[in-house]
């Protein structure tokens, strides 16, 4: 028991002593702090403490970044978890990259986890942990404040419940639940991910190799469903809104002139 708490403690250890290697020099690289960056943040302190954004209501389901005739919108995710970090440590731009850097550090070692369990080999899943640490691509989009980050976390984690399902004969609910929770997470966390998730639910079926299997897929299909739920009643909101102002301008535009030939 002793020995099992020491190497607890060593592998702790390390594993801080690898990120702040990891994150070294993050407070200068990237240079600056990007638009993009700056919105991100700013809309994670608002949530922190008042749960609204910028604009709109509280806890969205989408973030407005900027006031402009066309807006651009930020997915959740990325804000609300660094909305937890700002809660508990004062908003900077170091404590937001290092925020950042963390998910993409923790992407990095789960898919080594990933290749291990799928090789069987330790080793294997060292150096695919530490080729992914050492990727430019996944180095540098890590150490940037807004939700590409997540990208390679979410995916990784949707990956690991897939191949957990894979490896039962039996699925019980919480083997559909994580499934579905990470299908979730893969198209709450980026826009590619509304593409992404509904191709690795269809992808589950490869994994039904029995008959109860297909009932199983159905049914994370159906918890999927189910969290999309609030995106699909933003979306449509949003859209009425749009539509109505639209409208309102539209109308606007067409009889004012009409008022003044009038008068």
């Amino acid at each position: 028991m002793a020995q099992k708490s020491l190497r607890i403690s060593l592998c702790v250890a390390a594993l801080a002593l690898l990120f702040c290697l990891y994150t070294w020099g993050i407070s200068q690289n990237p240079r600056g702090f990007y638009l993009d960056e700056s919105a991100t943040a700013y809309n994670a302190y608002l949530v922190s403490r008042t749960g609204a954004g910028e604009f709109g209501p509280r806890f969205p389901v989408l973030f407005q970044q900027f006031a402009v005739s066309n807006a651009t919108y930020m997915n959740p995710l990325a804000i609300y978890l660094l909305a937890i970090v700002f809660r508990f440590v004062p908003p900077s731009i170091f404590v937001a990259r290092m925020s950042a850097a963390f998910w993409m550090f923790a992407a990095c070692l789960l898919l080594g986890v990933l290749a291990k369990r799928i090789s069987g080999q330790r080793k294997i899943g060292i150096v695919v942990a530490g080729t992914a640490l050492t990727t430019p691509w996944f180095f540098e989009l890590g150490r940037l404040v807004f939700d590409a980050h997540l990208s390679a976390f979410t995916v990784v984690v949707f990956l690991l419940a897939a191949y957990r399902l894979q490896s039962k004969e039996i699925w019980d609910w919480r083997d559909i639940a994580t499934v579905a929770g990470g299908l979730a997470l893969v198209t709450y966390g980026y826009f590619a991910g509304r593409v992404l998730a509904p191709l690795f639910a269809l992808g589950l079926l490869l994994l039904a190799t029995r008959k109860r299997h297909v009932v199983d897929v159905f049914k994370i299909w159906l918890a999927y469903l189910l969290t999309l739920v609030p995106l699909v009643l933003f979306e449509s909101f949003a859209s009425w809104r749009h539509n109505k102002a639209a409208s309102r301008g539209f109308l606007h535009q067409t009889w004012r002139p009409l008022e003044g030939n009038r008068r």
